[in-house]
Parts: structure tokens; C-alpha cells; sequence
């Protein structure tokens, strides 16, 4: 990670970007930090199938949850889920130099992470996991016993109430014990009323053991003045968005 002050000296990380396997994007957080993501890019030598735009693209709740990261997400050792491109993860790396293990379903992935985590610099590694698969948890086990904080941001929609267990209980395997699960959900995309969303997502929590707390929108808003922000936060909530932290009951 780098102090906030230091150039980052991204233009010159790649030289040749078709040594990438994926078309780079530098992300400029409100915060001022500076990331590079990697993905799927259509010039990229191999055909994009559907399954690989839910990963290319930087989802609000991703960004959002980002800026979470900024201010809470201090962990020595950090999992995102379903990463995509990796944002918030990417993010505790670079501002709090954790070290950071990028997820995702999609066996490419981890190719583009794994070029994300070079180009900023990280301590860290990519695998493919698919939730609730054990062979895919136990390798990520076998280099990083346990996480202080996991994240998963706009992961659940459509069939959300079938992949919501595989989630946690994934998630449980692989938390340290006072560790934190951060998901950022944006409920518009999960079929239900829009007060449901929360009501519906708790009890699968408590079921697997964990206790969850929403993070208010005044501390959302408290993160920077300035109408950028207050736009980011209006499309978060016309997406019917909520950050939610869970930990397991009793610690």
C-alpha cells in the first residue's frame, strides 16, 4: 500500500498493455486513492460470453462499498467474494496494506486479479471460488487460514435466496474469529418489495450465526461533503442499496 501523499506512477505500470489478459481501468475514489482494475476486454484474444460482463463492469454497490473500505476496511488480511474487479478489495490493499485475495466464480477472473494485485503494487493472490465449493475453499485455505474481513458487493440478485447460504456459510469457513463480513447489496436487482430486502436477508444470516447491523445513511453521507458523493449515494438508494455488516453471534 502506499501513504496517501505518494505518487502511484501508473501511467507507467504497463507498458505494453497487451501483455494484460484483460483491458486495464485506473478508478479514481472520491477519497483521491487510486486504483487500477483489470478485466475481460473484447480485444482481449478470447470471446466474451454474457457471464463475463457482470464482471467487467464497476457496479455502485462496489464503489460505494469502496469508500466503506477507505475508512473501516483496516484488516490485516482481506477475501472479497464474487470480486468482479475487485474494487473494494483492491482498495484495503492500497490504502491500508492489507494483504488481499481476490474471488470470483469465473475461472478468468483471477487472471485479471491477479494483474490488478501487480499493477497496484499488493501483497496478495486471485483464485477461482465458487460459493459452498470446499475444493475451492480449502486452496484458498491451504495459503490463508483465515480473513479479519470479507467482503461482496452486488452479489446477490435473481436467484439470491439459493446462493445467499452457499455466501455465508463460505464466508463462515473462512473468517477469523472476530472477523467481519461486509456485503453491499442493492436490493432493486433481488426480486423482493424494497422493504423486504433487509427483512429478507436477516434471517438467512441468523440462521448461519451471524448477527447483522445496517450502516446508517448519515455515517454513509459523513464520508465526504460534496455533491458527487451525495449523487453516488442517491444512485445507491434508487438501486434500493444497503451496506451491511455481519459478525458472528458472540463475538
Amino acid at each position: 500500500g502506499m501513504s496517501e501523499g505518494e505518487s502511484c506512477g501508473l501511467t507507467d505500470l504497463f507498458d505494453d498493455p497487451d501483455e494484460l489478459p484483460g483491458s486495464r481501468q485506473d478508478v479514481k475514489l472520491l477519497s483521491g486513492h487510486r486504483v487500477v482494475t483489470v478485466s475481460a476486454s473484447q480485444t482481449s484474444g478470447y470471446p466474451m460470453d454474457q457471464r463475463d460482463y457482470t464482471g467487467c463492469a464497476l457496479w455502485i454497490g462496489g464503489l460505494v462499498l469502496a469508500e466503506w473500505c477507505v475508512r473501516n476496511g483496516k484488516a490485516e488480511t482481506v477475501l472479497e467474494l464474487g470480486a468482479g474487479r475487485g474494487l473494494p478489495g483492491l482498495i484495503c490493499g492500497v490504502v491500508h496494506g492489507s494483504t488481499v485475495v481476490l474471488t470470483d466464480g469465473n475461472d478468468r477472473a483471477a487472471a485479471w486479479n491477479t494483474a490488478a494485485l501487480q499493477g497496484n503494487n499488493l501483497i496478495g493472490s486471485a483464485y477461482r471460488l465458487s460459493w459452498g465449493n470446499e475444493g475451492h475453499i480449502a486452496a484458498v485455505q491451504t495459503a490463508h487460514p483465515a480473513f479479519d474481513l470479507v467482503l461482496a458487493a452486488d452479489v446477490l440478485y435473481g436467484a439470491w435466496r439459493s446462493s445467499l447460504p452457499d455466501l455465508l456459510d463460505t464466508a463462515c469457513q473462512v473468517l477469523a474469529p472476530r472477523g467481519r463480513l461486509v456485503l453491499s447489496v442493492c436490493g432493486k436487482r433481488m426480486g423482493v418489495a424494497e422493504e423486504d430486502v433487509v427483512p429478507g436477508i436477516r434471517p438467512v444470516c441468523e440462521q448461519t450465526g451471524f448477527c447483522l447491523a445496517e450502516v446508517g445513511r448519515d455515517e454513509l453521507l459523513s464520508f465526504h461533503n460534496c455533491s458527487e458523493w451525495e449523487a453516488m449515494l442517491q444512485q445507491f438508494d434508487e438501486r434500493w442499496g444497503h451496506i451491511l455488516v455481519l459478525q458472528r453471534r458472540g463475538t
